[in-house]
């Protein structure tokens, strides 16, 4: 009789801990192959930019132009795009790619290299 009005209770826990434990819907997984090139395209195109391999690899890049190109700065947060620190003017394009000397935010000399 004791095992009969405990089950009741019981059972309803039970029940109630695996109805918490049904998983949600997987995650939507990210493009992949011709899905993700196009995906990148309209991303790219989206924010502005423009598709390029003008570094000379089989690899395109999207490049954003800079407003603010050759105005003068001293440190990378005066530029949309990096602080070049031969010329303290700030850079045409972003990303720069290759290893260029800038200006750190904080006014800092350093070589960045991004492959």
């Amino acid at each position: 009789m004791i095992r009969a009005i405990l089950a009741g209770p019981m059972l309803t826990l039970a029940l109630g801990a695996l109805a918490a434990c049904q998983m949600d819907a997987p995650p939507q997984l990210p493009p992949a192959g011709k899905a993700m090139s196009v995906h990148q395209d309209d991303s790219c195109i989206a924010s502005g930019g423009v598709w390029s391999n003008e570094y000379g690899k089989r690899n395109k890049v999207c490049i954003h132009y800079t407003t603010d190109a050759r105005k003068m700065c001293t440190r990378s947060s005066q530029c949309q795009g990096a602080c070049l620190a031969r010329s303290h003017s700030c850079s045409p394009i972003r990303p720069l790619l290759g290893c260029q000397d800038i200006l750190t935010d904080s006014g800092l000399r350093m070589t960045q290299c991004v492959n």
